[in-house]
């Protein structure tokens, strides 16, 4: 191959403007999820992260109230959502920077859920007012922050040419109250005037209570016999962390029970749990998770179609039905397995690919992949004997330390 003899020439460093166009904050905010019901993941979520700081520095959280409670105001009196934590809250010093940078967590790098500091701009495309507040237990006063969402619709539809910078000063405005009938210490997201959707499911107490039960890390039901035999487990490998929530005031719980409905007029009970621990390539734990055994009478599509097909998620992402990619199942096999498996991936997609990611392209998920086709061929096996003579139905979860 020739070698170019031609000079080269000279180089310099790029040193700006960057221009960071309007069209980012649809993108980062609206944009990013694929359903509505979205934004309540994304909070509590931010509220688990927050509760687990408080805790690591001996903040007292709560036992008389929920740690994270969420209310949802009849649609009379001004379609109204509150999402409040107990967890370490924003420091007065640092409220307006924290809640206006944009993709600058902190977060990354650390086993916190969230890590691109894009979360908290999730219910700006749902309503006409967002309200930020929060103190922290060592300041006085309660910090707010207030969008102007109707506003910020306007001027992403306009045809002026403005900066997220000048966008920001045209629609958020700061003010800050006394701290009297608050908590010590609290983030809360405020929605105002919600907007209505084609089902209205921002509003719809049923339909975010079904939501949040299979993507939120909340508990087993008291009813659930296998539930504390669960929980004591995946604690011993610092995984599956669960937080109480309240929606208007009844908490919110997993889906799972004994028993459930597969089809009309039919009740399959489960019998016992079998635990699995998939060990790492270069050592350590990949996965852990647990099957339930039980009666084999149907596809598992009951209690209310929240035990339904084969799910992924890492910390309380997913939730979602997916496709079984690569071999670990065939649809007739999922349908009758409930599947949460949490990967410790190496590498992250876009925070919209985080929510129908399963086991893909990073290295640590595949070598979780590997292990798991295996006994998944076994169970696939038991399943399809069972379907032969009403033998047994299998419901797997996987999750990470």
């Amino acid at each position: 191959m020739p070698t170019n003899t031609q000079p080269q020439p000279a180089r310099i460093k790029f040193n700006g403007p960057v221009t960071i166009g309007k069209d980012t904050l649809e993108l980062l905010s609206s944009g990013m999820y694929n359903q509505p019901l979205s934004i309540y993941r994304e909070y509590v979520q931010n509220a688990a992260d927050s509760l687990d700081e408080a805790a690591a520095n001996g903040l007292r959280l709560p036992t008389a109230i929920p740690p994270i409670d969420i209310r949802i105001s009849p649609p009379e009196a001004g379609r109204c959502v509150t999402i409040r934590d107990h967890g370490i809250g924003i420091r007065r010093s640092s409220f307006a920077n924290t809640l206006t940078a944009i993709g600058a967590s902190k977060k990354r790098g650390t086993e916190a859920r969230g890590f691109r500091g894009i979360g908290r701009l999730a219910g700006l495309g749902y309503c006409q007012t967002l309200t930020m507040r929060s103190k922290h237990a060592d300041d006085s006063e309660v910090c707010c922050m207030h969008w102007d969402c109707k506003k910020l619709k306007e001027l992403l539809r306009d045809a002026a040419d403005l900066t997220v910078q000048q966008i920001l000063e045209l629609v958020v405005e700061l003010s800050s109250s006394q701290a009297k009938n608050y908590p010590n210490h609290f983030f809360e997201i405020e929605m105002q005037h919600v907007v209505r959707n084609k089902t209205d499911s921002l509003m719809s107490e049923p339909a975010i209570r079904h939501y949040l039960a299979q993507v939120a890390p909340v508990p087993f039901h008291p009813s659930f016999s296998f539930g504390a035999e669960i929980q004591e487990f995946l604690a011993k490998h610092k995984a599956g962390s669960v937080y109480n929530l309240n929606l208007n005031g009844t908490a919110v719980m997993r889906p799972h029970r004994d028993s459930y409905a597969p089809k009309p007029k039919a009740t399959s009970k489960f019998t016992e749990v079998e635990y699995i621990e998939i060990k790492g390539i270069s050592g350590g734990t990949d996965a852990v998770g647990w099957l339930l055994h039980g009666e084999y009478l149907g596809a598992s599509t009951g209690n209310g179609g929240q035990l339904k097909g084969r799910r992924s998620a890492r910390g309380i992402k997913g939730g979602q039905d997916l496709p079984d990619p690569k071999g670990l199942g065939r649809p007739r096999e999922t349908a009758q397995t409930v599947d949460r498996v949490w990967t410790r991936q190496q590498k992250r997609g876009s925070q919209g690919e985080a929510s129908n990611r399963t086991c893909g392209a990073s290295k640590t998920s595949t070598q979780i992949r590997s292990p798991w086709s295996i006994r998944r061929r076994g169970y696939s096996k038991r399943t399809r004997d069972g379907a032969e003579d009403k033998g047994h139905i299998r419901h797997y979860h996987l999750t990470t330390p």
